[in-house]
C-alpha cells in the first residue's frame, strides 16, 4: 500500500474515533402547539402567539412579555432551557405576563391593533429598528400604551426574576 493512502487512513481513523468520544448534546426545542393555540416549551410554560398574547394582555391589563429569538440561537435554547424553566419565573411570569415566542425568521403574520404585521416588523417595531441580538426579550403593557423595555441578550434566571418583579413594573 502507498505511504499516503496508509498516513490518509491513519487521519481519518483518529479523526473518527475523536469525533466519537464527544457527545453531542441534543439542543432543539421541543415546540408543539395545542389546540388553543398555545406553544409548549420543555413542558414547563406555555406560550402564545402574538396576535393572541397582544389581545389578551390589553385586555387582562397584564404585561406582555414577547421572547424574539431564532432556530439557529444558542443563548436563546439555554435561556429557554434554565431561565425559563425555573419556578420562580415560571409563578412570576403565570402571575402577571402574558408571554410570546416571536421569530422574526418566521414567515407568519400577526395582527395588533387592526393592522397585520410580519415577524419581523412586529420585531422591528419592538426594537424601534436596533438590531438587537438574540435573544431579546421586550416588555410592554398594551392596554397603557405601546411603551417598551427591551432586555438584550441571554439572562440567568435570578437576575431576570428580579427584571420581572422589580425592575419591569417599576419603568410601567
Amino acid at each position: 500500500m502507498n505511504k499516503y493512502k496508509i498516513v490518509s487512513l491513519a487521519f481519518i481513523g483518529i479523526a473518527l474515533f475523536s469525533c466519537s468520544m464527544f457527545k453531542k448534546e441534543k439542543t432543539t426545542n421541543t415546540e408543539s402547539k395545542t389546540e388553543d393555540n398555545t406553544v409548549k416549551i420543555d413542558s414547563t410554560f406555555n406560550w402564545v402567539d402574538f396576535t393572541v398574547g397582544y389581545a389578551k394582555a390589553k385586555a387582562e391589563n397584564k404585561y406582555l412579555l414577547v421572547d424574539v429569538y431564532t432556530d439557529w440561537c444558542g443563548w436563546c435554547k439555554v435561556m429557554d432551557k434554565k431561565t425559563y424553566t425555573d419556578l420562580k419565573v415560571i409563578d412570576v411570569l403565570a402571575k402577571n405576563y402574558v408571554c410570546v415566542k416571536l421569530n422574526p425568521e418566521k414567515n407568519v403574520q400577526y395582527t395588533m391593533d387592526g393592522n397585520t404585521y410580519s415577524a419581523l416588523q412586529i420585531k422591528n417595531i419592538l426594537s424601534e429598528n436596533r438590531n438587537d441580538g438574540y435573544p431579546s426579550t421586550y416588555f410592554m403593557k398594551p392596554a397603557t400604551g405601546k411603551a417598551v423595555v427591551a432586555v438584550v441578550g441571554y439572562i440567568e434566571a435570578t437576575e431576570f426574576h428580579s427584571y420581572l418583579t422589580k425592575d419591569i413594573p417599576a419603568k410601567f
